[in-house]
């Protein structure tokens, strides 16, 4: 599935600007409609990237409604990227653009 938004990102613990992307790698962006392992769909909302190297982030989502196209009443909740297949990309080198 295809997003027309702004891709969601984040910075990282080394301070490096991330990505949200699909296992294929494709942006992520706001309103994207990602499946569960478990086979729902959810709506990505955002989420925050690793914050220490042995972490993977977080992903923030509100279950799809295709009854109700106005979401903004479901609960947010908060999974490991990989409940997605999703990962956190860094989009930049904070270290090489320091020496550039």
């Amino acid at each position: 599935m295809t997003t027309k938004t702004q891709p969601i990102t984040s910075i990282d613990y080394a301070g490096r600007t991330c990505a949200l992307r699909t296992a294929s790698g494709t942006a992520v962006g706001q309103g994207f409609v990602a499946l569960s392992h478990r086979g729902e769909r959810w709506v990505i909302t955002g989420g925050t990237a690793p914050h220490k190297p042995s972490s993977s982030g977080k992903v923030y989502a509100k279950l799809y409604a295709p009854a109700s196209p106005d979401i903004s009443d479901a609960h947010e909740h908060e999974f490991f990227p990989g409940v997605f297949d999703l990962v956190w990309v860094p989009t930049e080198n904070k270290k090489e653009q320091a020496h550039a």
